[in-house]
Formats: C-alpha cells, structure tokens, sequence
C-alpha cells in the first residue's frame, strides 16, 4: 500500500540529546475520553483501558504519571504543567485522544476542568510544549490525523509541527483509525 512508516523533517531545534539509562526515564499518559463526545458524533474512549495500555507497553518498571489522575482532568493545561513540573525529564509522553485535521490546523478533543469536551487547536499544544526547557523525546499521537492525511495538508498536522520544534520521534496517525485498530 502506499503507507509510510517513517518521515524525516527538518527542525530549528538542533540541540544535542544525551543518552539516558533506564533507570532515568520517565513517561507521561494523557488519555482524553470527555462523557460528552456523542454530541460531536465521536465514539467514547475507555479511559482506564488505554491507560493499562499504555502502562503495560511501557513496561512496570518504568516510571509513568498519567492524566486524568484524581480530579486533574485531560486537560491541555494539566498536560503541560506535568511536562515543566516532573522532578526528573519525562522522555515520553503518549496522548490517546480524538482529533482532526481542520481548516484552521490540527484539532484535539481534550477535556476541560469539569471533564467535558474542549476542542483544542493542536497549536496550543505544540507552542505549550516548545516553551519547556526539557521537552519529551518520543511522543506517541494515538488520534485520528496526527500525522497528517496524505496530499497537500499533511505538513501542518500535529506530528510534523512537533517535528519543526525539535521532538526527535514522533509516532502518529496519517489519516483515520479506529480506536480498535489504534
């Protein structure tokens, strides 16, 4: 098929990376599953689920915070400020949420304080993200068009605009995926 795996951009970020042992790293799950998604004709996202996912993919001796965690939501604010507060680096973060392709850019469905839907231009993200003096390595995009829909919008999804500030691998979703197929 005409699937890519890989993708190489350019980066204004040309900071060196130095290696971390294992013991040193740490991860970051943010899973966005608002109750109030059928309203935007969107599936719900078994919140508890994608976190044992990703948990268990990470490994048990790796360690991992996650969002929502007691009445921190999925928010891009909690997101963030786990990124900048985190007393050692988190080196990957993994963000399982809905998300879209629009007019305007890169669209995330997070949540807001009270637990419903915020759509959240993906450029939020990218800008809280490039401000921090420590940023992820590896961050895993589990939403739809992440990595950009094949043709001429595919540079201005949320994969390649993380790319541009300097987040050395990216894994995300070219078009559309199932939350099952995900």
């Amino acid at each position: 098929g005409d699937i890519r795996f890989s993708r190489y951009l350019a980066s204004r970020d040309w900071r060196p990376l130095r290696p971390k042992s294992k013991g040193e790293l740490q991860a970051l799950v943010v899973v966005a599953g608002p109750p109030d998604l059928e309203r935007i004709n969107l599936p719900p996202v078994a919140v508890e689920k994608w976190v044992a996912y990703a948990r268990a993919g990470l490994g048990e001796e790796l360690p991992t915070r996650q969002l929502p965690e007691g009445d921190r939501r999925a928010t891009l604010e909690n997101l963030v400020s786990t990124l900048r507060e985190a007393e050692e680096d988190i080196e990957i973060l993994c963000l399982v949420c809905h998300g879209y392709l629009g007019t305007t850019g890169p669209i995330l469905i997070l949540e807001n304080e009270d637990g419903t839907l915020e759509k959240v231009p993906g450029q939020e993200l990218v800008k809280g993200i490039s401000k921090l003096p420590n940023r992820p390595r590896l961050v895993v995009l589990i939403s739809c068009q992440s990595g950009g829909k094949s043709g001429r919008n595919a540079m201005s999804a949320l994969g390649p605009e993380l790319a541009r500030i300097g987040i050395p691998a990216i894994v995300a979703m070219q078009d559309n995926i199932s939350m099952e197929a995900a």
